[in-house]
């Protein structure tokens, strides 16, 4: 048997939403994985990211660790560039250096200006550091021959996501107030988990990708939609107060996406995949939560 056929996969940012979905569905495929925590492996530091490699010796890597907290990034610009862009930057020339296939995990906020679909071939305006520092990881690993994939608004049953949060406010009793005018779509970390492990598969696998989900929706119709489904399973009260507002009225530190559908060929055209429903997966999260409330927790 081959090296390579040995050789797990690794996953960098594995105790995130999307990390535990990775580890799930690659388990669930029998692939071996190496998904090291970032006390173990550091993206900062290129000495621990390169000894990682020589130990565990992956041949496709899938680089989803990030500094996620947009509003802090505000105000915190060199630790989201020390990890979404030196840090990524780390990971491409380590795994370039050691010729392992690299997927780096991007974001919508890159197309901050941008209005309606927008493609893998559109010009990147980030206003926001957090989209800033992920467009200077994008770079990064571009110029090592990897692959990008943007994925927006990301769900799933682990770390912190909207769907969590509005069930959370909803079963207090708070009433919940949602921009109505920023438009994207939502995506189960389950689907996006299993487009990464077919991506980080294939040989050819270069340049940028979108996961192009739908329907296009805003903020405060997810909302709606999650009350909707939720009320049946008794998850949220039947009475929960919802209302709109526009961006300036939260006046939140951190410039978002107001428009921005991701769509493209490039990952349909690779893997054969349609355009991925994001309303079944919801229903599939929420009745998983029903079974394990903890999840909330």
């Amino acid at each position: 048997m081959s090296q390579a056929a040995n050789s797990p996969l690794g996953i960098l940012g594995g105790g995130g939403q999307l990390g535990h979905a990775l580890r799930a569905r690659a388990t669930a495929a029998s692939v071996a994985v190496t998904a090291p925590s970032s006390a173990e492996v550091d993206v900062r530091d290129r000495d621990s990211v390169e000894r990682w490699l020589a130990r565990d010796r992956p041949t496709r890597i899938i680089n989803a660790a990030a500094f996620t907290a947009v509003d802090a990034a505000e105000s915190n610009r060199a630790a989201a560039f020390a990890v979404n862009g030196v840090g990524a930057g780390h990971v491409a020339a380590a795994a370039a250096a050691t010729g392992a296939r690299l997927v780096f995990v991007s974001t919508d906020y890159v197309f901050a200006d941008a209005t309606g679909d927008v493609t893998e071939n559109e010009p990147t305006n980030p206003t926001s550091v957090y989209g800033e520092s992920k467009r200077a990881g994008e770079e990064a690993t571009l110029s090592r021959g990897g692959a990008v994939l943007r994925v927006s608004w990301l769900f799933g049953a682990h770390g912190h996501n909207f769907v969590k949060t509005i069930l959370r406010r909803a079963r207090a009793g708070e009433a919940l107030r949602v921009v109505d005018d920023q438009r994207g779509v939502p995506n189960a970390a389950t689907g996006v988990a299993a487009a990464l492990l077919d991506l980080s598969a294939r040989d050819d696998a270069r340049g940028i990708y979108h996961y192009a989900g739908t329907p296009g929706v805003s903020w405060h119709g997810f909302a709606a939609e999650i009350l909707r489904r939720a009320q049946p399973l008794g998850l949220v009260p039947e009475d929960v107060a919802l209302s709109s507002c526009s961006s300036a009225e939260l006046a939140q530190p951190a410039r978002r996406p107001e428009d921005v559908i991701l769509r493209g060929t490039q990952l349909r055209d690779a893997l054969g995949t349609p355009l991925a429903d994001w309303r079944p997966e919801l229903d599939a999260l929420l009745r998983r939560i029903a079974a394990e409330p903890t999840l909330l927790d």
